[in-house]
């Protein structure tokens, strides 16, 4: 075939199946995302291990999880219970802008 180690990222902003080759790039389509590249790796990984609590907490339960935070404060990492309830387990990290238009 014609395959390309970039055909990934072709038009990942209108396409869940796609990722953007930088984190960076994700600010065109979410304004929520920071434009440096630094904190969109950083935003990544806050948003990335709170899906990844929030998919604990929902497995084990609310009571499980207190009895966990109060053996155990620190589990959470310094995550707020609150953060963690807030989080949307495993759904795209950044919002899809299919009218987008890019070179």
């Amino acid at each position: 075939g014609n395959d390309n180690i970039y055909d990934h990222n072709v038009k990942w902003w209108a396409n869940p199946n796609r990722c953007p080759m930088y984190l960076s790039e994700v600010h065109d389509a979410d304004d929520n995302w920071p434009q440096n590249d630094d904190d969109a790796l950083d935003y990544f990984h806050r948003h990335l291990t709170l899906q990844k609590l929030r998919a604990a907490f929902d497995q084990h339960g609310e009571a499980s999880f207190a009895k966990l935070l109060a053996r155990f404060p620190q589990t959470l990492g310094g995550f707020d219970l609150a953060d963690v309830r807030q989080a949307r387990p495993a759904v795209l990290l950044w919002a899809l802008d299919p009218d987008l238009e890019r070179d």
